[in-house]
């Protein structure tokens, strides 16, 4: 079975959870940033202080911060991919 875990980081307003092999940190109820096996991207702050200090807190390096869009992009794809393997998961069952 894949590891599914949740946790705070920065705060009781941040949020990291854990699925299986990909990381996503929240903000909130929004998606900062997230890791795979291959990938890491964090969005730039488009919010507001307590994000900033949420971004900060993953990781303090703001020449790794992706624009917005690029960033919704690159969750986009992240996210089509899993409901890809969710739904290929559930025909075979």
């Amino acid at each position: 079975m894949r590891k599914v875990s949740a946790s705070h980081y920065g705060g009781p307003n941040g949020i990291y959870v854990e699925l299986g092999d990909v990381g996503l940190w929240f903000s909130y109820q929004t998606c900062v940033a997230f890791r795979t096996s291959s990938l890491f991207a964090i969005c730039e702050n488009v919010w507001g202080c307590t994000t900033g200090k949420h971004l900060n807190a993953i990781d303090p390096d703001k020449g790794k911060r992706m624009s917005a869009e690029g960033f919704k992009r690159a969750l986009s794809d992240l996210v089509s991919g899993m409901e890809f393997r969710l739904n290929t998961f559930n025909r075979v069952f």
